[in-house]
């Protein structure tokens, strides 16, 4: 039998949902996926038969009452919302380990230097690059490349901590 993995996204058809999705695609004859959104209505895990559970953003909680057993769980940090913003603690990494992190066995980030951070209060702390589908994200053939640079942005607008009203677009 594969092993069953919950993957516990943000919103349908955000950066997390095409990560994910991309995950699915190239692993499904290893392991068994189930995916859930917090925006939509999601399961009581208790309920649930699964093997692993990958939370996408670190700051998702709602499932802490499930008991589920912190070997079951890994974390995704790939922001520092916990250090820059208010509403998660303003936070050192210490202190920010000990609050967030402290219910599971493994943490993943996308940035090196994050990990390099975490791993200073953390064991099973991995760098695990996020990856993109190369058929929808390529850059152009040389000498078909237009003058004006483009930019590639992703997240919520009204989220001021992605800079695309106070940097990008002005």
């Amino acid at each position: 039998m594969k092993p069953r993995i919950i993957f516990l996204i943000d919103k349908k058809g955000w950066v997390f949902d095409s990560i994910a999705q991309e995950i699915v695609k190239r692993l499904k004859d290893k392991y068994k996926f189930s995916l859930y959104y917090v925006t939509e209505k999601c399961p009581d895990f208790r309920n649930l038969n699964f093997d692993l559970l990958y939370v996408f953003f670190w700051g998702e909680n709602f499932w802490k009452g499930h008991n589920i057993p912190p070997h079951k769980v890994i974390r995704e940090v790939a922001s520092y919302r916990w250090k820059d913003q208010a509403y998660y603690g303003n936070l050192s990494v210490e202190g920010f380990c000990r609050r967030y992190l402290n219910d599971c066995n493994y943490v993943t980030t996308p940035c090196a230097s994050l990990a390099e951070e975490l791993s200073g209060y953390r064991n099973k702390v991995y760098h695990i690059l996020n990856g993109v589908d190369c058929s929808i994200y390529k850059p152009k053939p040389i000498g078909k490349r237009q003058q004006q640079l483009k930019i590639g942005w992703a997240g919520n607008p009204d989220d001021s901590i992605k800079g695309l009203q106070d940097i990008l677009l002005p």
